[in-house]
């Protein structure tokens, strides 16, 4: 392919023909059509991605410290969506009613801590040690923001599968997303699979700073 023809690749350069063509003028109205125009390939590209990596969210912003050292805030992560089979975590199974929100205690399960450091969680009389599972992005629908957070137990059930899940850092999340143990929780409820989002697949660093401090609650 020769050089002249390289500009067949650049987007802009089938704007600037259909510009020229149809209207041709320059000036303050082409800047605004040229941004205009940017945002709607930004949004294309998005889903397509979205539909290539089969998730509705393909990049999400990590909001705080919770994740620290493998996230850090302002890093956008690209998720790629995930089955339950593929989340790798210690499994148990329970034979729970279906409800949309589950909690721990409706399900039998408990939380094992050194103070407010979680160590193992109980469910049915049975200790499970604190492992570190997949990293899984999930939908927080009562605050409506995304959670980018590790599972630490999968739980199988009639109705499909939910997750316990908690932070990395010890220092801002010594215990489960649900666990309450301090009157306030990250996510009161089991995260059923059908909140899940995805799974990174790789991050790029601290490039979403600017956003998070227009829109501070995007995500986590």
């Amino acid at each position: 392919m020769g050089l002249e023809k390289l500009r067949y690749l650049d987007p802009y350069y089938y704007f600037d023909v259909l510009w020229e063509k149809y209207v041709g003028t320059e000036g303050v109205l082409k800047t605004v059509a040229e941004l205009v125009y940017t945002l709607f390939l930004a949004y294309l590209i998005y889903y397509a991605a979205g539909f290539l990596l089969h998730t509705p969210r393909p990049a999400v912003i990590v909001a705080s410290s919770s994740m620290v050292p493998v996230y850090h805030p302002g890093d956008v992560v690209i998720v790629r969506g995930i089955t339950p089979d593929e989340v790798n975590a210690p499994e148990v199974y329970l034979d729970i009613p279906y409800t949309d929100h589950v909690t721990p205690e409706q399900a039998g399960i408990h939380f094992l801590r050194h103070g407010i450091k979680l160590y193992a969680l109980e469910v049915n009389g049975n200790v499970i040690p604190l492992e570190k599972g997949t990293i899984v992005v999930y939908r927080d629908d009562l605050r409506g923001r995304d959670i980018i957070h590790r599972v630490i137990l999968k739980i199988r059930t009639p109705h499909g599968y939910y997750f316990i899940t908690k932070g990395d850092n010890d220092e801002t999340n010594p215990t489960a997303d649900q666990d309450c143990v301090l009157g306030y929780c990250v996510y009161p409820f089991l995260v059923s699979q059908d909140q899940v989002i995805g799974t990174p697949i790789f991050v790029i660093p601290r490039i979403g700073l600017i956003k998070l401090l227009l829109m501070p609650s995007s995500s986590r």
